[in-house]
């Protein structure tokens, strides 16, 4: 997941910067991307800081399992 939102966070950036501060002809394009990209970026960001402690919990209940097999 960290590769996934480092190449997000690297289109967001991109777009971001060639839609606001250059006129091409793709200029709405390239917002229309920047703002899709910013909100996948920030439910990623929400969803891996607040289902955090789940990866701890799946880890104990894969060693458990593992030991009593």
């Amino acid at each position: 997941m960290n590769k996934i939102i480092f190449i997000v966070s690297i289109v967001t950036l991109i777009s971001g910067i060639v839609g606001f501060y250059t006129s091409t002809p793709f200029t709405t394009f390239l917002r229309i991307v920047f703002l899709i990209s910013a909100d996948v970026l920030i439910i990623m960001l929400l969803a891996k800081l607040l289902f955090a402690g789940n990866r701890a919990l799946r880890s104990k209940g894969r060693n458990k399992s593992i030991r009593t097999s």
